[in-house]
């Protein structure tokens, strides 16, 4: 049936005249990009709806622009004050308060406005002055009147630039040397604040001061709420007044060159040029100062006028340059390209922003600017010594937002700022100075397109080389993934410790500051010198060396200097190749530059003859390196070794933010028992292997041993602690201390008839096998025991024994698998599926099958496969198995360990390492909070390429699979297991949610700012209705818990010293009883609740009722109901019900666990 509307037409006819309409050249161009560019069309929308959102409300603009134009007026029609002497200076402010007639303070002007003046304050000989008088020429500039202004991550207020222009009147030619010139800017920008915050507007006045140059100085006005017609705090929005010299100004513009010195001093840092006391020398040295002059550029209105002038005109021929300048601006924020928390709206962690980028937010436009107009020819420079044959060619102008922002990340990912200059192309009458000048005096150099700033002059190399590395990563992102656009631009990428290998963090309160002639400060200079010094130190050994800072704060009108940072810290990335080797070469001693080296090591240099005949200077770090992990400490002993040289830095003002964690996953020292290491734990395992084979020849064997395939944590470097044997030796161990795990090994004998054709038989011979090895092994005098054991509760054709050799301390399980049981028990679960004619498999028949066919395949086929794999990874990438010991640990301090496997574990880090390939962590720590990071937003399932990722095609060949993502429980699925329920059979729906709740919370801990990682591995014990304590008698494993008292298993004090009390006890191979009794319990009373406990010597059983079972009131009585109950009064004509019976559980555990659980609390 056909609707009609209003106007009479059916929608039918709507319908049909609608489809008639084809699709016009933009929208199929908009269809063809979703689908080749963005390569989904959901990502093109999320694209598009950040866009709609990250910019102003209009609807709130106009307060402000009615704003803008009352300031207007106001600073425009400002009294003149006379020139005065600078120190003077303050008296002469109050004159400004009478244009004011109704004044908001009553505090004396002279007392509560200081002048920023940069130091030295200038000295009372000064025969200059400061004078004022009002600006003619207000403009607004910046982002905001293009709409370029973007919304920042963590709620920092839209600046809205007002440049207010000097009256050139003020100023001679010879203001630019010794700072007059900022000294008159400071006047007259003390003249604006003095003005404004006595005024009838309702501001808050502060001085701000982008990276602390006090040079640089403007005044920030934010909106106080009063519901006034000017009131913009709606718009969360601040006006930044900065005073700029006009054009007509009598200073030079020749006097902004790279090479003019423009201030007369002494510099104090290291290499530069100073003149002695007492020195007698006809030609003055005045070294070029470049940073200086730099400065001085930048507060020339020009630069200013010609990026909006730039912008405009790029908006004109290139339509899509505002949205792609606003993808680009995103990106940089969440990853710290910008300014940090706002003052009062947050602190931690996130709380840093990369020291340079502060106030940059121009030179994001330039980028485009240069990408799409092309560089100024290198032939047109005046004198140009440029190194690039042939100039980069410009992108096109038709291109789309996404495309310009891909244009950008390239070539940020293949530029070399700090080998390549950049120049804008120059506008009209715009100043040329050679290139050559540029490269000599700054890092990285990026001239704007009047000629004379260089936009990168305060940028850090090391800041620049971060920017390539995040841009070359991105763009790996991007293309590797169909849906990038959560990592790309709403992941907040700022937390240093997963984006940092190592956070140092620098006490600066006792450091040896220097001066400078470019920095306005001594700090400034000495950190300038601080950070290029440790980049110097590491060399090779780091990939990134980059200094972080908290948001420049605002500062009180009535405060002159911005506040010094009390701390520095730096975040380091790592090569992992070079980041660990305990000797630095360096050169040979023959050569020019020993006297350089033996200068910047001092006493830790030294000469030395290696193996290869080369005599060279060299540094040694091997102080303290006594395991694997220890080495991870190198990089932080030589920062603290060379600031301690060369800044006086105390080796305790350097700290390593989240501390020292390789205790965490060392064991203690424990008396009766051998050296630890993975090492000697191999070498046990090829003994052993030798042996057997050396039985063949013997006799012993009837069939040819093929392989012996270890499939143990221990002998694959990612057990939470080393290894350690307990030596025949020792007659007896404390309980505490006597646990001996058992490798597992995996045997596997040539195909030959002999075998019989009957899963119970088969089953038989591995049991005489056994015992034939078992005999012939016994002969050896370093095996200790050598006997056959079978395991509980199995069925006959499940594989049930083992070998159990002790040898040289070392324990081992083998087994033997033989191909033809998989084929037998699969054609067993066959019976019945493909004839319908045939019988059935019983039920009971049918479960033995299934269960005995998934532990063959986890011990015989999954089990060395992963344990190669994982192996290869720790050759691959050394922090890897530090990362999962770490990770291993933190489940066993939270009592998870026991729920979830190790193999599990495995998989969850490898994700980390495979998913960030190209940028890998190269410390355990780093990796350890990527895995955080990851459990936090995991929904359940998980495609790991852990066998592509070691072999020679390492295309990744994602299986079919039937797994809904989002369950709950785990799926970990890899090439070889498409299901992903290998390694997570216990991981319900519970234990799920608790392990995401529990990484939650400690990545929520870590964005707080964690000062150390201690805390993340400490048991919160509130989530739990019962809690069962275990005697520490009954926990073997008690001495590898964190927690564990070592007067427990040594009261003598001294571990060589034996206790007098005879409480050793035989040791028993892979005997715990505290674990025995919790797998028991978790048989018995799966149902009803879920238990946690720390396998890693946890001395508390921690549970949860079943909320199905519990919370309800009453259960419908019956035979069979899974729990233990208690009948309910019945009432008339009401059915019998029983409710659960907690009290009684307890009872029974507490009764089966007697001589084992010490007491049993529950939570009221």
């Amino acid at each position: 049936m056909v609707q009609y509307g209003k106007d009479g037409v059916g929608d039918q006819g709507h319908a049909e005249k609608h489809s008639s309409k084809l699709p016009s050249a933009s929208e199929l161009r908009a269809i063809n990009e979703a689908r080749t560019l963005h390569k989904s069309n959901t990502f093109k929308a999320q694209l598009d709806l950040m866009l709609s959102t990250v910019r102003p409300n209009k609807s709130r603009i106009p307060a402000l622009e009615r704003t803008l134009q009352k300031l207007y007026t106001h600073l425009t029609s400002l009294p003149s004050i006379s020139p005065v002497h600078p120190l003077e200076a303050p008296d002469a402010l109050p004159s400004l308060i009478s244009h004011n007639k109704q004044g908001r303070h009553s505090t004396p002007v002279s007392s509560s406005i200081a002048i920023p003046y940069p130091l030295p304050i200038p000295p009372q000989s000064t025969a200059w002055k400061v004078a004022f008088e009002p600006p003619e020429i207000i403009n607004v500039m910046g982002s905001w009147p293009n709409n370029f202004s973007v919304r920042k991550p963590d709620g920092t207020p839209f600046s809205v630039d007002l440049v207010v222009e000097m009256p050139a009147g003020l100023f001679q030619e010879k203001d630019s040397r010794n700072s007059r010139f900022f000294y008159k800017r400071a006047f007259f920008l003390a003249c604006l604040a003095t003005s404004l915050a006595h005024s009838l507007f309702n501001f808050t006045v502060e001085y701000e001061a982008a990276e602390g140059d006090v040079r640089l100085t403007t005044v920030l006005l934010s909106s106080c709420k009063d519901g006034a017609d000017h009131d913009f705090s709606n718009l969360n929005a601040a006006i930044r007044i900065i005073p700029v010299l006009s054009d007509n100004a009598p200073i030079p513009l020749q006097r902004l060159s790279p090479a003019q010195s423009n201030v007369r001093g002494i510099s104090t840092l290291p290499g530069a040029p100073s003149q002695q006391e007492g020195e007698q020398s006809h030609v003055e040295s005045h070294p070029p100062t470049a940073h200086y002059n730099n400065s001085l550029a930048l507060s020339f209105a020009r630069p200013s006028r010609a990026k909006l002038i730039g912008a405009n005109k790029l908006l004109d021929i290139a339509p899509s340059f505002r949205d792609g300048l606003a993808l680009l601006r995103v990106w940089a924020s969440q990853r710290g390209f910008g300014a940090g928390f706002t003052p009062g709206r947050g602190n931690g962690a996130r709380n840093y922003c990369v020291r340079g980028f502060e106030g940059l937010g121009a030179w994001w436009a330039c980028l485009l600017e240069v990408l799409i107009l092309g560089e100024e020819p290198a032939e047109e420079m005046e004198g140009s010594k440029s190194d690039k044959t042939e100039q980069r060619r410009s992108v096109g102008r038709g291109l789309s937002p996404y495309q310009l922002f891909r244009a950008a990340l390239d070539f940020l990912a293949r530029h070399d700022f700090q080998n390549e200059p950049v120049f804008m192309k120059v506008v009209e009458n715009g100043q040329k100075f050679e290139t050559a000048e540029w490269k000599a005096h700054y890092d990285a150099v990026f001239v704007d397109s009047t000629g004379t700033v260089n936009m990168l002059a305060g940028v850090p190399g090391c800041s620049l080389q971060l920017l390539r590395y995040d841009a070359a990563n991105t763009l790996r992102q991007l293309n590797a993934s169909d849906d990038p656009f959560s990592q790309v631009f709403l992941t907040d990428a700022r937390e240093p410790h997963a984006r940092f290998d190592t956070v140092i963090r620098i006490n600066l309160a006792n450091t040896r500051h220097y001066t400078s002639l470019e920095f306005p400060s001594t700090q400034m200079a000495t950190l300038h010198s601080l950070v290029s010094t440790v980049r110097k130190a590491l060399n090779t050994r780091a990939q990134v060396v980059v200094p972080l800072q908290p948001r420049s704060m605002p500062r009180p009108i009535s405060t002159a200097q911005p506040t010094p940072l009390p701390t520095l810290t730096l975040g380091i990335i790592f090569d992992p190749t070079h980041a660990f080797r305990l000797v630095d070469h360096g050169p040979p001693a023959s050569s020019a530059g020993v006297d350089a080296y033996r200068t910047f090591w001092g006493a830790k240099a030294e000469l030395r003859r290696f193996k290869d005949g080369a005599i060279v200077e060299s540094c040694v770090w091997d102080e303290g390196i006594v395991r694997v992990e220890d080495r991870e400490g190198i990089p932080a002993q030589i920062v603290r070794y060379i600031l301690n040289l060369h800044f006086g830095v105390p080796e305790g003002d350097v700290c390593i933010l989240g501390g020292d964690l390789r205790d965490t996953v060392s064991a203690p020292a424990v008396r009766g028992r051998g050296e630890s290491g993975y090492k000697n734990a191999l070498a046990a395992f090829d003994k052993l292997t030798k042996k057997l084979k050396a039985l063949q020849d013997d006799g012993h064997l009837p069939l040819m041993l093929v392989s012996t395939k270890p499939c143990s944590p221990y002998l694959r470097y990612t057990s939470v602690l080393p290894p350690s044997p307990i030596p025949s030796s020792s007659k007896s161990v404390h309980p505490t201390t006597s646990h001996l795990p058992a490798f597992e090994v995996a045997l596997q004998f040539e195909r030959s008839s002999k075998w019989p054709d009957d899963l119970r038989a088969i089953q038989k011979v591995k049991l005489a096998l056994f015992e034939s090895i078992a005999r012939g092994l016994s002969q050896g005098d370093d095996i200790s025991q050598a006997c056959v054991v079978i395991d509980k509760n199995t069925s006959e054709i499940e594989d049930a024994c083992a070998l159990e050799v002790v040898l040289d301390g070392w324990a081992f399980h083998a087994r033997v698998g033989h191909d033809r049981e998989i084929t037998l028990l699969q054609n067993m679960l066959e019976i019945g599926s493909k004839r319908p004619d045939q019988p059935t498999l019983p039920a009971q028949e049918r479960e033995a099958a299934t269960h005995s066919l998934h532990v063959y395949r986890k011990r015989f086929i999954h089990g060395p496969a992963h344990h190669t794999t994982v192996l290869a990874l720790h050759h691959k990438w050394s922090a890897f198995s530090y990362t999962a010991r770490l990770v291993k640990r933190w489940f066993g301090a939270h009592w998870l360990s026991a729920r979830v496997t190790d193999e599990a574990i495995e998989l969850i880090c490898a994700q980390v390492f495979l998913f960030h390939d190209n940028d890998v962590p190269a410390c355990g720590k780093r990796g350890f909070v990527r895995a955080m990071n990851f459990l936090t937003s995991w929904d359940g399932y998980a495609y790991v390429p852990l066998y592509e990722a070691v072999r020679e095609n390492n295309a990744a060949v994602t299986p079919e699979h039937s797994i809904a993502a989002g369950q709950g429980s785990w799926r970990l699925a890899t090439l070889e297991n498409s299901s992903g329920t290998m390694w997570c059979e216990n991981v319900t729906v519970p234990v799920a949610n608790r392990i995401r709740d529990l990484a939650k919370a400690t990545v929520l801990y870590l964005v707080e700012g964690a000062q150390t990682f201690k805390p993340l591995f400490e048991p919160h014990t509130s989530g739990y209705d019962f809690l069962i304590e275990l005697d520490l008698y009954a926990v073997s494993r008690y001495w590898q818990s964190m927690r564990a008292t070592p007067s427990v298993w040594n009261p003598a004090g001294y571990v060589n010293i034996a206790s007098s009390a005879d409480d050793g006890s035989p040791v028993r191979v892979d005997f715990n009883p505290a674990e025995m009794f919790f797998q028991d319990l978790q048989t018995a009373y799966g149902d009803v609740m879920e238990l946690f406990y720390d396998v890693y010597g946890g001395t508390t059983i921690g549970g949860v009722w079943n909320p199905s079972v519990v919370r309800s009131e009453q259960h419908p009585w019956g035979v069979l109901l899974g729990f233990s109950s208690l009948p309910l009064a019945q009432q008339k004509k009401q059915k019998p019900g029983v409710s659960f019976n907690a009290e009684g559980v307890l009872s029974e555990i507490r009764r089966i666990g007697q001589g084992i659980v010490k007491s049993i609390t529950t939570r009221s």
